[in-house]
């Protein structure tokens, strides 16, 4: 019999809860970023003050949700190393490979960088 301390318990909670918030945020980033990007596109962006006003609306809430997701990638004091795999882990996101694929990636990269990993729901190095 394998019993689990109560520890290990609320532990593994908090990852499973770590990793929903990071999927969570990752998918209002994204939905944020395509309307962005389908309202950049139209052609009366600039000449319509309506859909102008719109458009910067939609900037700001871009640049509000993915300093969410930067914030939980690279935790609260980020490094310059930190910084430069949220920018791959972006890139990866913005394509659209699956988050598991993207974390999974990233992890293999970090090599001793204090990055979180939803698919573990931790910080490690």
């Amino acid at each position: 019999m394998n019993l689990i301390s109560d520890e290990q318990q609320i532990a593994q909670m908090e990852r499973e809860e770590d990793a929903r918030r990071m999927e969570e945020a990752c998918g209002l980033f994204l939905t944020a970023e395509r309307e962005h990007q389908r309202l950049s596109a139209r052609h009366d962006v600039v000449s319509d003050l309506k859909i102008n006003l719109l458009w910067w609306e939609s900037l700001e809430r871009v640049y509000e949700r993915e300093k969410v997701v930067w914030r939980l990638f690279v935790g609260s004091q980020p490094s310059p190393e930190q910084n430069k795999l949220y920018a791959q882990f972006r890139s990866m996101l913005l394509k659209g490979s699956s988050l598991k694929e993207r974390l999974i990636s990233l992890r293999r990269q970090r090599s001793g960088i204090n990055v979180y990993s939803a698919t573990e729901g931790t910080y490690g190095s």
